[in-house]
């Protein structure tokens, strides 16, 4: 489904009963990446989820992203879908749009989940990101490129990185 909010059209996804959980996703992916967390939890939880702008389905304009702006995209979309409050869940880029979100508008989130995201980059960094975000990263690689996850086996086990880096194998733990 798409909403038009903050000047362009985003794409989100909305499945469940109860409180809002909104999950935001890294750079170079889409809402996509969040498939096995829905299934988990969209029995307890109004799970909502969205391509960031530049990403997936929603709008790409012309110009240089703000995390402000990415976290306005985020307001108006949950102002647009009637959700006063939300749990978040957001993952590298989408843990910075958290951040920022959670210190414009503290009293739209109930919960703040941070994971393998930052509070900042050092400057001498921001050259080498710039020409990796945006549509064409994510259009050129597709939608699960980025995301280091793999399903995990029917017989259950927890994730453990191997050697190579962004991969994931999924081992049995010892009872």
């Amino acid at each position: 489904m798409k909403l038009n909010a903050n000047g362009i059209d985003i794409n989100y996804e909305i499945e469940g009963e109860g409180p809002v959980v909104t999950f935001s996703h890294s750079l170079a992916c889409n809402l996509s990446m969040w498939d096995e967390q829905v299934r988990a939890l969209r029995s307890r939880y109004r799970v909502l989820r969205y391509d960031t702008r530049g990403h997936g389905q929603t709008g790409a304009p012309a110009a240089a992203y703000t995390l402000d702006q990415l976290a306005e995209d985020l307001k108006g979309l949950l102002d647009g879908l009637g959700i006063a409050a939300t749990h978040f869940v957001g993952l590298s880029m989408g843990g910075m749009i958290g951040q920022v979100f959670a210190l414009k508008h503290p009293a739209m989130v109930q919960s703040l989940v941070l994971c393998d995201t930052t509070s900042r980059y050092p400057r001498a960094a921001t050259p080498r990101a710039r020409p990796r975000s945006g549509r064409s990263a994510s259009r050129r690689w597709g939608p699960r490129a980025w995301s280091p996850w793999s399903r995990p086996p029917s017989s259950g086990g927890s994730p453990r990185r191997s050697g190579r880096a962004g991969r994931i194998s999924w081992t049995r733990s010892a009872p």
